[in-house]
């Protein structure tokens, strides 16, 4: 069912059937930027009575990015600009910025050229891995 897909990130945080967070790798995608991961979720009772589970690829969009520095705190920031030092003059970390973003989820598809999408029921797993998917694929 693979796609072989570029890995672009990891799924944290709460997620939904409507939407998802992930921490990206450094510029590794673009905001607006096809995505999708592989998942778990339940059988319909229609398909099973005992509702086990199916891998299928869900797909979505990227809405949000937003980067930030973790070592970089607002009062830092604010010392930096009272003092009228620069950054790169002090031992505050500048390479650990880190890149977040959210995902509309757009549907599923349970084969990897399957071009139906269906509504996604339940929520994905935190720490799913995300990927752009290949030239091909879309």
């Amino acid at each position: 069912m693979s796609l072989r897909g570029t890995l672009v990130g990891h799924v944290v945080c709460n997620t939904s059937p409507q939407e998802y967070r992930f921490v990206m790798k450094s510029v590794a995608a673009r905001l607006g930027d096809l995505v999708y991961l592989e998942a778990q979720i339940p059988r319909s009772r229609e398909v099973s009575e005992h509702y086990k589970s199916e891998t299928v690829i869900v797909w979505g969009r990227i809405v949000e990015l937003a980067r930030y520095n973790p070592f970089l705190q607002v009062e830092a920031g604010r010392e930096l600009a009272e003092e009228g030092l620069r950054l790169t003059d002090t031992v505050l970390s500048v390479s650990r910025d880190q890149v977040d973003g959210k995902v509309l989820i757009l549907g599923m598809t349970r084969e990897a050229n399957d071009s139906q999408l269906k509504p996604l029921s339940y929520p994905i797993s935190p720490g799913s891995e995300v990927y752009l998917p290949p030239k091909e694929a879309v």
